[in-house]
Formats: structure tokens, C-alpha cells, sequence
């Protein structure tokens, strides 16, 4: 039996993705979870934790240099926990902030990035090290940590390169969070996306609309660009997770509203949807659409090209052995360009990119290798341990 200890965002999708793969293996691995108090955990979180067999433990204090009463305290605990559970190895999901508790770790681990905390966060601490203090300490803090990890995983080859040149770091690995191409595959029934939407045309929006890293703001300036016939026949769907930033969602959803009452936009702006229930949409709808402003591999595209729905991405680095000939990409990252991609994907989208995305994400966005990529990587610091 492996015990695993994960520093993590308990109710994150991904997060929960990665955890349960090996939590449901009850008879191979045995999982915790910990994460920051800045995470509030619902009931409902908390039962889906438990259903996927994930020992949720507690959340602790943020990690600060400027109360190191507190911080070691919180150190202790989670070196206590390890101890009364055994822990063989600890796993840190998105490791800012979370991968400076592993300065108090004496445990074999692993740090997975997933996109802006490697290619926006950690480049700017590196950037304004010489100009602030604050910005050097917490560099090589990180710096620190990322080199003593015995892995290094990431979610998509811009994050690797990233990392190298900010870091030495002896292991670093390639491994997606990966969609269940064959669950998504085997969706033929609609009973909630029919219930919301009673059989209207959509676009579908699936990032959060209260994170302003998702940029709906210029989606929703491309609208206004639109053909008043687009505008007639389709709803825009948009989904607020949890609810949270509600002063950005407040102003999202007055933008919405005014374009409801200038040309008659029909939108929905949906609460969080499970996961059976986003696969629905991303099946019937018209068309998908994401525009952050940094990303790693997103899962969003991944389940959209899994479902084989017509897709459109930023003007972002994204891999090209996924993301190339599978999909629309931005040529610019302006509405004017999002619009423009928005009427060919709804009147004459190519149906190669849909095969061909089909093709690409069952060899390179399957969850099931993925995994097992990281099962490897377990096993391996379990043997040397024992060795």
C-alpha cells in the first residue's frame, strides 16, 4: 500500500481528476489531501472528495515569511500527519504557493505545473528578483524547492521550457491531465443540456467567467461584431464556478445584460456544471469557445476535441503535436479575429480538424496513459526508498 499526501485545491476539478485516479485503486494506494484556508470547501465538495475515495484532512494557513510562528506551526502539523499516516511520498498540485511547504518536508516529492504558475507567476518573481527584496526571497525559495523535487511533471512543453530556464532541475516529464475520451465518447443522453437550453443552437463558453485570466471580456466584445442572424439563432453559454470574484462577475454580467437589450443577445451564465453534465454540452453545442490569456494544456479543449465539437483557441504557445490542425487558433487575440473565426466555425468549420482532434487527443490526451505515467514515477520513489 501507498500512502499519498497531496498539497493541493481539494474541490479543483483537475486536481480531483489527478487524486481519485489512484484513490479508487483502494487495494494500491490510500490518499490525502490538504489545502490552504483561502479554498472554502462546501459540503457538496466535500462529498465528492468522499465519493472518489480522497481522505480530506484539513486546510491550513497560508504560507507567509512574515509570520514564521504560524508557518512553522503549520509545518509541524503536516509533519505530524505524515508520521500518523505513514505518507511514502508528497505530491503538490500548482506550486504557487503551495510548494513552499515542501521546505518543511523530509519526503520523497513531486510538483506538477499546469500553466500560469510557471509561465506568468514564477517568470515574474525571476524577472524582479534584483528589483525587490520580497520578489528575491520568495525566488529562491522556490528555486529551492523545485531542485530538491525528485519530479518535476507539466502539463504542456511551454511549462518545461519555462521552468529550464528559471531552474536545474534533474527530472522534469510531460504528463496532461488527460480527458476520458471513451466515457465522453459514449454520452447519448441530454436530458440537462435539453432542460436549460429546449433544443436552441448554442456557443459554448466553458472557463470561468468570474477569473479574468479567462478573458470573457473580449468574447464578449467579438459578439458585438457578430452578423444580427447569428445573433438570432444562437444563445451564448457562460459558466460561473462557485460563484466566486463576484464583483468581476457582476461586471461580465452587466455586460451581458446590455447587449441582451441593445441587439437581443439570448445568454445563459450557468453555475457549475458536473462532469456528465459539461460533456452534454460540449457534444451538443455549435461551437466551443476559450480565450485565456495564459495557459497549459487545457482540459476544457481537450474534452471539446473528445466530443468532437468544432473548437476555437487563443493566439497562445499551445503544443503543436495537439493543438496543430485540430482546431481554429486566433491569428490575434482581439475580438475582431475571435468574431471573424466565430462565423466561419458556425457556417463552414473543416471537418478534418474535428477527425483529426478526435485522433489527437485519444493518443496524447487520454487520461488512462496519462496516469500511468505518473503511477511510474510512484512506484520508482517507492523502490528507492526501499532500496
Amino acid at each position: 500500500m501507498i500512502n499519498i499526501l497531496y498539497i493541493c485545491t481539494p474541490n479543483s476539478i483537475h486536481d480531483i481528476k489527478w487524486m481519485s485516479y489512484f484513490a479508487v485503486q483502494k487495494d494500491k494506494f490510500r490518499v490525502y489531501s490538504i489545502g490552504e484556508e483561502q479554498c472554502v470547501l462546501s459540503e457538496a465538495d466535500c462529498a465528492i472528495l468522499k465519493n472518489n475515495n480522497i481522505i480530506f484532512l484539513d486546510l491550513i494557513p497560508s504560507y507567509s515569511i512574515t509570520n514564521p510562528y504560524k508557518t512553522f506551526s503549520t509545518a509541524r502539523w503536516i509533519n505530524k500527519i505524515i508520521a500518523k499516516f505513514k505518507i511514502d511520498l508528497v505530491h503538490v498540485f500548482v506550486p504557487t504557493p503551495l510548494a513552499l511547504w515542501l521546505l518543511h518536508i523530509k519526503k520523497p516529492y513531486v510538483i506538477t505545473t499546469r500553466g500560469t504558475d510557471v509561465l506568468v507567476t514564477l517568470p515574474n518573481l525571476y524577472n524582479n528578483r534584483w528589483k525587490n527584496i520580497k520578489s528575491f526571497v520568495f525566488f529562491r525559495l522556490f528555486k529551492f524547492v523545485f531542485q530538491k523535487a525528485s519530479y518535476v511533471t507539466s502539463t504542456s512543453y511551454a511549462q518545461i521550457d519555462s521552468i529550464g530556464k528559471m531552474f536545474t532541475i534533474k527530472n522534469k516529464i510531460l504528463i496532461r491531465t488527460g480527458v476520458d475520451v471513451e466515457r465522453i465518447k459514449e454520452i447519448n443522453e441530454y436530458s440537462e443540456v435539453n432542460k436549460i437550453l429546449k433544443d436552441k443552437q448554442f456557443v459554448f463558453s466553458p472557463r470561468q467567467v468570474n477569473n479574468p485570466i479567462y478573458n470573457v471580456e473580449m468574447q464578449i466584445e467579438s459578439i458585438k461584431l457578430l452578423d444580427q442572424s447569428i445573433i438570432d439563432n444562437y444563445t451564448f453559454v457562460f459558466i460561473n464556478k462557485n460563484n466566486m470574484n463576484k464583483d468581476y462577475y457582476s461586471f461580465i454580467e452587466e455586460k451581458l445584460n446590455i447587449l441582451s437589450s441593445q441587439i437581443g443577445l439570448s445568454f445563459l451564465l450557468l453555475d457549475s456544471l458536473s462532469q456528465e453534465h459539461l460533456w452534454q454540452f460540449y457534444k451538443k453545442a455549435k461551437l466551443t469557445i476559450m480565450t485565456p490569456i495564459s495557459d497549459g494544456t487545457p482540459n476544457t479543449a481537450l474534452e471539446a476535441m473528445a466530443a468532437k465539437c468544432p473548437l476555437i483557441l487563443p493566439c497562445l504557445p499551445y503544443d503543436s503535436d495537439l493543438f496543430d490542425s485540430t482546431c481554429l487558433k486566433m491569428y490575434s487575440n482581439t475580438p475582431e479575429c475571435l468574431a471573424e473565426l466565430i462565423k466561419q466555425a458556425l457556417f463552414d468549420y473543416p471537418q478534418s480538424l474535428i477527425k483529426d482532434g478526435y485522433e489527437k487527443v485519444t493518443l496524447l490526451g487520454n487520461r488512462f496513459v496519462e496516469m500511468n505515467k505518473l503511477m511510474d514515477i510512484y512506484l520508482s520513489l517507492i523502490n528507492k526508498k526501499e532500496l
